[in-house]
């Protein structure tokens, strides 16, 4: 069965299709002071952490100076070898809930991070010498980062998800753009960009990378407007870590469909994707680098446990519930011409995007065995235990530590310093 029309000529959506997510705050009367986002207590801002957050004895004084980039590539060599003060950017789960409304969907802290995940990061960064200090997310960051002046961070570790709106994801980077301050990830614009999963289907296609055929909706009228084969998946079209994906959230008839778009567009307040059900292997793919010089670290299969293949879903109940209900393959056991086949394509998709320093990508096979782009990850969980590029790493020889320079490695190419 199939809905009508096509799928090319689908409208994008305007201003009007995102009102606010459920996660941004009420409009406030001027008077109001702004309400500062927190990191716990116990992570110390604007102390070193890792090992201790108030020991200072590991911290290297040459690190307090920012370097002058000298762009020779002698030069870029010697500077790697250098410490450096990274100050680390983020959201903890704990600082947003305070914010969320009552009517908030029981999924809208999955993507902000843990304790455990800053700590991580922290040591891998200082078991080969770099001084770390923890500047937070929201407000905040910014006034820490403007208070610190020129005695400031070397280099931003950005691992912050913003809060609020589709482009909560750009708002760090955008203001330390601003501000002159070096950062890892990727910029504002290709941040915002993959976030909308709509959007950034039609960039990769236009770069000739296979994705599902796909429609964006706002109604249950707009489903006339479309072309797409049953079964679909459909998804908030602008939210991550599987946000709105749960176990029925593939659909083989447009009445089954019609009579759950409604609840999916009010709970996230935001337009729905529809995307043509891949029914082979879904695979994710790690990949580090900027341009020219990305690579792919490895590709990791996700095998569902006592499900068919068939009309399996890597939803968000699934990712809950990850030991008991699926099998992460790193490498895949399957054919390396296949393997290499979807690590080439989702090297694609990275690029298409201009994608910088680390990324995941999903894909997964069509029923004609092909592989096809499902979305970019720019912001990857790096969770230590349960993290997908994680565990991906680490089936491919690649320790958490070595994971977390890696990506320093990168931007500090990238960005000569």
């Amino acid at each position: 069965m199939t809905l009508r029309t096509r799928v090319a000529t689908t409208t994008l959506p305007t201003a009007e299709d995102h009102p606010p997510s459920p996660t941004a705050p009420a409009p406030r009367a001027r008077a109001t002071s702004p309400r500062r986002l927190e990191p716990r207590a116990d992570l110390r801002v604007d102390a070193p952490v890792g090992r201790s957050p108030v020991d200072r004895s590991k911290n290297n004084p040459r690190a307090d100076r920012r370097p002058t980039p000298q762009r020779t590539p002698s030069a870029t060599r010697q500077r790697a070898l250098d410490p450096l003060h990274i100050a680390i950017a983020f959201d903890l789960k704990e600082s947003v809930q305070a914010q969320l409304g009552a009517d908030a969907p029981d999924d809208a802290l999955e993507e902000y991070d843990s304790v455990e995940t800053v700590k991580a990061i922290a040591e891998a960064l200082e078991a080969v010498g770099h001084r770390t200090q923890l500047v937070g997310g929201g407000r905040d960051f910014a006034r820490r980062m403007l208070d610190q002046g020129s005695g400031g961070p070397n280099l931003v570790f950005n691992i912050a998800e913003g809060w609020g709106t589709r482009s909560r994801e750009a708002h760090v980077p955008s203001f330390l753009e601003m501000i002159g301050v070096p950062y890892t990830h990727s910029d504002p614009l290709t941040l915002a960009l993959s976030l909308d999963k709509g959007l950034a289907k039609r960039v990769v296609a236009s770069h000739g990378v296979a994705t599902p055929r796909f429609a964006v909706v706002s109604t249950v009228k707009d489903l006339a407007k479309v072309d797409l084969r049953f079964p679909v998946v459909a998804k908030p079209v602008a939210e991550g870590s599987s946000m709105g994906i749960r176990d029925g959230a593939i659909f083989d008839s447009l009445t089954k469909l019609a009579a759950a778009l409604p609840g999916l567009r009010r709970g996230y307040r935001q337009p729905v994707l529809l995307e043509e059900f891949c029914s082979g292997p879904e695979f994710t793919v790690g990949v580090v680098g900027t341009g020219n010089d990305a690579e792919v670290i490895g590709v990791m299969e996700i095998v569902p446990r006592g499900q068919a293949l068939a009309n399996f879903l890597y939803s968000l109940d699934v990712k809950r519930n990850w030991r008991e209900r699926v099998e992460y393959h790193a490498p895949p056991k399957r054919d390396a011409k296949l393997v290499k086949e979807i690590g080439k394509l989702a090297l694609g998709a990275y690029r298409a995007l201009e994608c910088r320093d680390v990324g995941r990508v999903d894909v997964r096979l069509g029923a004609d065995g092909k592989p096809y782009f499902l979305e970019v990850n720019p912001l990857p969980g790096l969770n230590p235990v349960s993290g997908d590029l994680v565990i991906l790493a680490a089936g491919h020889g690649i320790a958490y530590p070595q994971l977390i320079q890696r990506i320093v490695k990168s931007a500090r190419e990238r960005l000569a310093i």
